[in-house]
C-alpha cells in the first residue's frame, strides 16, 4: 500500500507514519519542512519518501499532485496547527482554519481521482466547544483566541468529513 500522511514530522502524524512503515506500507511523508521530514523518514525506516507540502500555502497544495509519482491507496489528512497569535496564511486566510481545513480540503479534492481506497481525516474533540460563525470564518470581526480558532477549524473538518463520506457513498 502507498499511504500519504500529512504532517508526518511530529506527534500523531509521525506515529502514524512509523506504524504504517513498520507494517510494510510505502509511506509518503507530506511535510512543510523536508529536511526534518528526511530526518524522520530515516528514523522510522522502512519504505518512505518525503514530499514538500505546506497546507497554509495553496500554491504548495496545488503543486503537490505533480510531485506525487503515481497515486496512493490512502490519504491521511493529519497535519494541523494551533497558533498562539492570530496570523494569516499567504493566501489571506486565518492560519488555523487555513492549515487545518482549507488546505486539506483543497488537497483532498485535487487528489480524489488518485486515491485508491481510503481518505482519513483526523479530527479532535475540540470541535465540541466550537462556536460556528459562518459569517466570520476567519475571525476578522469576532474575538480570536487560540483554542476558539482551533475548535472552529476542527468543527469545519468534522462537518466536511461527514459531507465527504455522504458524497462518496452516494457516488458508489
Amino acid at each position: 500500500k502507498r499511504v500519504i500522511v500529512t504532517g508526518a514530522t511530529n506527534g500523531v502524524g509521525l506515529g502514524t507514519a512509523a506504524a504504517l512503515a513498520t507494517a510494510g506500507a510505502h509511506v509518503i511523508l507530506a511535510v512543510r519542512n523536508t529536511d526534518l521530514g528526511r530526518q524522520r523518514a530515516a528514523e522510522i525506516g522502512g519504505s518512505t519518501s518525503v514530499l514538500k507540502l505546506d497546507l497554509a500555502d495553496l500554491d504548495s497544495v496545488r503543486a503537490f499532485p505533480d510531485l506525487l509519482d503515481g497515486g496512493a491507496d490512502i490519504l491521511i489528512n493529519n497535519a494541523g496547527a494551533l497558533t498562539q497569535h492570530r496570523t494569516e496564511t499567504v493566501d489571506g486566510f486565518e492560519m488555523t482554519l487555513g492549515t487545518n481545513f482549507l488546505g486539506p480540503f483543497a488537497l483532498t479534492n485535487l487528489l480524489l481521482p488518485h486515491i485508491g481506497s481510503h481518505i482519513i481525516i483526523v479530527g479532535s474533540e475540540a470541535h465540541r466547544s466550537a462556536t460556528w460563525r459562518p459569517d466570520d470564518m476567519h475571525l476578522r470581526s469576532h474575538r480570536w483566541t487560540p483554542m476558539g480558532a482551533y475548535a472552529r477549524s476542527k468543527l469545519a473538518v468534522m462537518l466536511w468529513g461527514l459531507e465527504l463520506d455522504r458524497r462518496l457513498r452516494a457516488a458508489r
